[in-house]
């Protein structure tokens, strides 16, 4: 074998052996086309399988090619799309599985939100560039010359692969989809020739006769970009990031916290436009972005309005973006772009452009894009402008620091700037964002907005408020904000503006409903998803309270406890029996507490959290973890993010243990203790290795150093926001139970220390069964992976020691 051919090889081999995710072949596939024989479709399905095989093989032979110009073309075809799905997948958040495609609907809404490119580069070029830079090398070693190429009749394989590929997504939605790597740019290629899927519909008339209101000249729509509502001191006055906006007290009408329409921008833009309702939404997104209308431009139109659109996201006349086609941008009067200028100035620019807009006497609608705050949040404000100290904090309250300031800046000092020059006596101005930031609330490392099993309710949270001082309208938003404060959603702000509008109120609740003006919604929700995907994700309305989404709400009053200190029990939701009894066991002791709702494995939600490494795992311990060891180790690692997020030190405890006496007395020793690492409150001692004594006592209590293998069992622990820090850090890849790890210091570098007195223990099996299952063991070992794993151990032990 000459170098080049060995060279080739192993990079492809090193590709593969990244795992089968990163070429999204599917190798269950057959399973799944069973029923098609039953159902007479065999041709079909044949020639389907016929262009699958050639597509996930055709990634390995491209590198052969003896072609030049083909080689080229299908190396770069193949390398750009392994680029865009593991970016993807980094700034996501998710890690994509059978259910959480990169599909069809992903790469329509990306291709028509094109002139976002620029913009979506500066904002996630870190997670570009490192990937980009290693698939150029891969990609320079695939381009160089083969000496040996294969046969040339399989060479034909990329080309069938490409050719077949156009025509499956081309005449088909047929699913499950193709190889994902071949996938990617296939359906680039559809849509850049073919255009949208729907052609675009043509807008729906305007209805209804419009009333004008001679006292309101000018309707001001401010739709900001990923600002959270519990974030402002409105709603959240510890936050101290709108000084401002408190400051002006009933002059703003709050309506609190609200619930957006879907948790991406795009669509959630786009739905309010054109006055969505949730009733019909769901099934109106099976075209995509292409609704009837009429849209909010039309409305003003009708009732005598100039259109303008201040836009803080273009910076030149190629405007399409949030949904908007042509057909919807020909109802625009008056298009304003952004000049260039860094990212921390786009809202003061946007600002400016819209003050220059007021000085227009016509009546007008002034619909204004806010850029707002998308991640990275860090150079979304000046260096000056940084009012909540960065430097030196654990990752999660560093990023949090970074979107406060951005908070601070962008909204903040925004309305600073316009408030004094708007007439407010002949002027409405109506104030939300498109949607929240999860801002890693449900552990997953995703700070923008997911699309996988678990979402976090701050993906949905905006803030909703309006200024105005034109009677009846004034009076009208006043008391909705006294009757439904943190009630609402986007769907009761489009029947408001239409009411600015002078559109008769029953009019507008025949169409669109009552809005604010009416009852709020029963039950809240928000659509997640894209199309056929979409799906409502209902809100759990005690989350809906500032400062409650960072951490759980405690049972009792965290009083008899040191202020330093968190108690948390971990409980999966449907063990009722089990919460039952530790509830009563630690309220009779008077011991304050909260709940966490541990990540349920048999429900799926381990899927997106996980970073297990089944390989690895299998090499290291001869098996791999089961879905409810990793559920129990995500459900550790969110408290760990948790911890390290915040300023207090956790003591964690799970849900089958029992309290013995000297419990609160020994958490008094834990604080100065724990200091120095994480502070068993009750194990099971191993067998394995014994403890070991120090010299050092507590209040007449000796210290015990726990080595790694000498404890086993993770239901009660203490630990600091610094070493929980270290154990995040540290756990990018899962290969053994949590318990494991927890007392793995030389992984690390987090030392484990006892009392001689365990204040915890474990509960009867009998009475509170575990959860948890044995590990499942893999096909047998070869005689070399035997020897492996046996070095491999040897070598932990070593640096055990």
């Amino acid at each position: 074998m000459d170098l080049v051919t060995a060279l080739k090889l192993m990079t492809l081999v090193a590709i593969a052996g990244a795992g089968y995710r990163f070429i999204e072949v599917d190798f269950g596939m057959y399973s799944r086309f069973k029923p098609a024989h039953r159902s007479g479709r065999a041709i079909r399905l044949a020639i389907y399988r016929s262009v699958y095989l050639s597509a996930a093989a055709a990634p390995f032979l491209a590198p052969f090619v003896e072609n030049a110009a083909l080689r080229v073309f299908f190396v770069f075809y193949f390398v750009l799309s392994g680029v865009a799905l593991v970016t993807y997948r980094s700034i996501s958040g998710n890690h994509i599985d059978k259910r959480i495609y990169f599909d069809d609907d992903i790469i329509e809404l990306l291709w028509r939100e094109r002139d976002m490119a620029a913009d979506a580069f500066k904002s996630y070029y870190r997670h570009i560039v490192p990937v980009l830079a290693v698939s150029l090398l891969a990609a320079a070693v695939f381009i160089w010359p083969p000496q040996a190429p294969f046969a040339s009749n399989w060479l034909l394989l990329p080309i069938i692969a490409g050719l077949g590929g156009i025509l499956v997504i081309a005449l088909t939605r047929w699913q499950p989809p193709l190889p994902t790597i071949c996938r990617i740019p296939i359906q680039l290629l559809v849509h850049i020739f073919r255009g949208d899927i729907s052609p675009p519909k043509e807008p729906a008339p305007v209805a209804i006769a419009p009333r004008r209101t001679p006292s309101i000249n000018k309707v001001i729509v401010v739709m900001d970009e990923s600002v959270r509502g519990d974030y402002l001191s409105l709603a959240n006055p510890s936050h101290e990031t709108t000084p401002y906006l408190a400051s002006l007290g009933e002059r703003l009408m709050d309506m609190g916290v609200a619930i957006s329409s879907h948790n991406c921008s795009s669509y959630s833009r786009y739905t309010f436009r054109y006055g969505a309702r949730p009733d019909d939404l769901r099934y109106q997104l099976f075209d995509g972005l292409n609704f009837a209308g009429p849209n909010i431009w039309q409305y003003a139109h009708a009732a005598g309005f100039k259109t303008v659109y201040v836009d803080g996201f273009s910076t030149n006349t190629w405007w399409l973006h949030s949904g908007m086609s042509l057909r919807e941008a020909s109802f625009i009067d008056q298009h304003i772009p952004m000049p260039a200028v860094e990212d921390c100035q786009r809202d003061m620019e946007v600002a400016n452009r819209l003050i220059e807009a007021l000085k227009d006497p016509a009546p007008a609608l002034i619909y204004v894009d806010k850029f707002g705050l998308h991640t990275p949040y860090d150079d979304k404000y000046p260096r000056d402008e940084a009012h909540f100290a960065t430097a030196g904090l654990a990752r999660r309250a560093e990023m949090l620091a970074h979107y406060k300031n951005g908070v601070r800046w962008s909204v903040d000092c925004f309305f600073r700037k316009i408030v004094p020059e708007i007439d407010f006596r002949s002027t409405a101005l109506f104030y939300t964002s498109d949607h929240g930031q999860s801002l890693m609330d449900k552990g997953y490392d995703g700070c923008h907005g997911s699309t996988g099993p678990i979402i976090a309710v701050g993906e949905a949270m905006v803030p909703f408020f309006a200024m105005t001082e034109c009677e009846p309208l004034r009076t009208d938003l006043m008391q909705a904000s006294r009757r439904s404060r943190n009630k609402l959603t986007h769907f009761d702000l489009f029947p408001a503006i239409l009411g600015a509008f002078g559109y008769e109120r029953e009019d507008i609740r025949r169409l669109y409903g009552d809005g604010l003006f009416g009852d709020p919604p029963a039950q809240r929700r928000f659509l997640v998803g894209f199309r056929r995907t979409a799906r409502w994700v209902p809100v759990d309305e005690n989350e809906v309270v500032p400062g409650s989404t960072s951490s759980p709400a405690p049972n009792v009053p965290q009083g008899a406890l040191p202020a330093e200190l968190e108690i948390v029990v971990v409980n999966r939701e449907q063990d009722t029996l089990r919460r039952d009894r530790i509830s009563e066991i630690l309220n009779e002791q008077g011991i304050p507490f909260s709940f966490f709702a541990a990540v349920d494995a048999e429900r799926g939600e381990h899927i997106p959290l996980s970073r297990h490494d089944p390989g690895q795992s299998r090499r290291s311990g001869g098996c791999v973890l089961a879905p409810c060891e990793i559920g129990c180790f995500a459900s550790h690692y969110t408290l760990w993010q948790r911890c390290a997020a915040g300023e207090r030190t956790y003591v964690i405890l799970e849900d089958d243990i029992d309290v013995l006496p000297g419990f609160l007395e020994q958490l008094e020793l834990t604080k100065s203790l724990a200091e120095r690492g994480i502070v068993r409150l009750g194990f099971n001692p191993s067998g394995n290795r014994p403890l070991v004594p120090t010299t050092e006592k507590l209040e007449g209590q000796r210290i015990f150093l726990c080595p790694t293998g000498s404890t086993y069992g993770t239901f009660g622990y203490a630990i600091t926001p610094t070493d929980a820090s270290r154990l995040v850090a540290k756990a990018d890849r899962w290969t053994e139970p949590v318990d494991h790890y927890l007392e793995a210091t030389h992984k690390h570098g987090v030392a484990n220390f006892s009392f001689d007195v365990p204040t915890l223990r474990h509960h009867d099996e009998a009475l509170t069964p575990s959860t948890m299952t044995n590990r499942r063991l893999q096909r047998p070992f070869t005689p070399i992976e035997l020897v492996q794993i046996a070095l491999r151990r040897q070598w932990q032990k070593v640096r055990q020691t």
